[in-house]
């Protein structure tokens, strides 16, 4: 826009004439005055940093922030999952869309070529990122000399004239260019139904929230796309690097941005709330504990006071598993066993339970058990019990001693739950 016009609109901002205003980073200048500003919609969340937001709650301190992104970076993520914000989740794909199909491999020229022309029979066209302003021209011309007059190749990068740049992208949108070798500038706002297949190389240079928004170029419509990430064959990849590119080659599912972020937040860390910092270091204490000591800071600082302590030490034997007849797949079983850890009372329990028979069927005999023994867990804090420690007949609740009747594991547990429901607290 020409300055006249941004003045006019930023005028009628200021006088209340505007109620929705759709703009880029601009309106976060202290040049800008709103009338009455009451809601900030922040899209594509993750392109924003810190402080730009801290500017947002100045012009307001009570203005109400919505945002929105495929995958949150890692301090907001956080911070809704601790409570601090509220999150809500929308995973519903478009009708007919279908996973990006993902390869890792190292750098492979035959491989590349392979994948151009597959796409070219079939009428589409190809994304091939190569972050490197210097020797994308290298890389262009080697294509085009192999590819010869079978595909139309162009070169898009922030260096490029405003017009000229504008020129490549409107002939790639309008199929004039099958192949588009480009630097990441490509990452948000491109979306050409006819792409359908992606190639990044050097995709170990880039993060793994990046490689999901990139990813994210193909696979617009109802076609098959395909997705191809090569690592150097020459450099032994870094433990980070692996488990970005791993990462991003499990999660090939619709709608995996949140599972992305909440990888990309064990790996980076959440950083600092009060501060600056967008990433920190939680491998340092432990996701888990980290977490804990988040929520007890919540708790004392919405309650003025700290916590109860709710540690438990439990020791049994009881056989108590999730059958991979039941569920087959490592993740879900572990996401269920923490579920069904967190639901410290009777009704979340329930809920829990009809959860996983509404999704997964008819619960196994075994892990009826598990839900038993849950319910003991719950009442024993109820209780003040500090540990529980079974072993075949024999189980000692802090210092009382009981022998069980039988040893058969869901006899023992229906026992032991009488037993603890009875159990005097231990000063």
């Amino acid at each position: 826009q020409t300055p006249s016009q941004i003045a006019k609109i930023i005028a009628d901002l200021s006088a209340g004439k505007v109620d929705i205003l759709i703009a880029t980073h601009k309106v976060l200048s202290d040049k800008v005055n709103y009338y009455a500003l009451g809601l900030v919609i922040i899209d594509e969340e993750q392109r924003f940093g810190v402080a730009q937001k801290e500017t947002i709650k100045q012009i307001n301190p009570s203005v109400d922030i919505l945002h929105l992104s495929a995958t949150p970076i890692p301090r907001t993520l956080e911070m809704a999952l601790s409570g601090v914000k509220q999150l809500s989740t929308l995973i519903t794909p478009p009708l007919n869309r279908l996973p990006i199909i993902t390869r890792v491999s190292p750098y492979s020229l035959d491989l590349v070529v392979a994948a151009i022309r597959q796409e070219i029979l079939r009428s589409g066209q190809i994304f091939y990122i190569h972050n490197n302003i210097a020797t994308i021209d290298k890389v262009a011309d080697k294509l085009t000399r192999i590819m010869k007059n079978r595909a139309k190749i162009g070169v898009a990068h922030s260096k490029l004239a405003k017009e000229r740049l504008d020129k490549i992208t409107t002939a790639f949108y309008h199929g004039e260019i099958d192949v588009l070798i480009c630097t990441t500038i490509v990452e948000t706002g491109i979306d050409i139904p006819n792409a359908n297949t992606l190639i990044i190389d050097n995709a170990e240079k880039l993060g793994l929230v990046q490689l999901y928004q990139i990813r994210g170029r193909v696979g617009r419509s109802i076609t098959q796309s395909f997705c191809y990430l090569f690592y150097s064959p020459t450099k032994p990849l870094s433990e980070l690097s692996y488990q970005r590119l791993s990462t991003i080659a499990e999660h090939q599912q619709l709608g995996s941005g949140l599972s992305i972020s909440m990888r990309d937040l064990e790996l980076r860390g959440a950083g600092n709330f009060l501060g600056s910092e967008q990433s920190g270091k939680i491998e340092g204490v432990g996701y888990d504990l980290y977490t804990k000591m988040l929520t007890e800071s919540l708790e004392i600082y919405k309650s003025g006071q700290a916590p109860q302590d709710n540690n438990l030490k439990l020791e049994t034997d009881f056989d108590i598993h999730i059958p991979h007849s039941y569920l087959d797949i490592q993740s879900l079983r572990l996401e269920v066993y923490r579920k069904i850890d967190m639901s410290n009372d009777d009704s979340s329990l329930e809920a829990t339970k009809s959860e996983l028979i509404d999704r997964f069927g008819k619960l196994p005999e075994i892990m009826e058990n598990i839900f038993q023994l849950q319910r003991i867990k719950n009442t024993a804090l109820q209780k003040n019990i500090k540990s529980i420690n079974v072993k075949d007949k024999i189980t000692i609740i802090d210092n009382h001693k009981y022998e069980f009747s039988k040893s058969q594991d869901d006899i023992r547990l229906a026992e032991l739950f009488n037993f603890v429901k009875v159990v005097n607290s231990v000063n």
